[in-house]
């Protein structure tokens, strides 16, 4: 593998386990703290409710790294993949 998609993969598991750390947290927050009310749901349901928004802030600090952050992963893979094609290499 060459050098770029060794970064590009570092970058991206430095990313992941920032961004899953952060939605375990609030996960484990919201449950043990309960800043909001969720008597109304039994337990298995507000574990669900409360999985389903740790995995939206997951999914939307994903879509905002991507989108927003000028040197992402998209300009990254971009790279890469004009390097494989400039030594004539495919990507199929």
């Amino acid at each position: 593998m060459s050098k770029q998609l060794n970064e590009f993969i570092h970058q991206l598991k430095e990313q992941l386990e920032l961004f899953l750390s952060i939605s375990l947290g609030i996960f484990l927050f919201v449950l043990f703290f309960q800043p909001f009310e969720l008597e109304h749901f039994d337990f298995n349901n507000r574990l669900l409710l409360l999985a389903g928004l740790s995995g939206i802030v997951f999914l939307l600090m994903i879509f905002i790294q991507v989108v927003f952050h000028p040197t992402g992963s998209i300009s990254t893979i971009r790279c890469i993949m004009d390097t494989q094609t400039s030594k004539g290499m495919t990507t199929t």
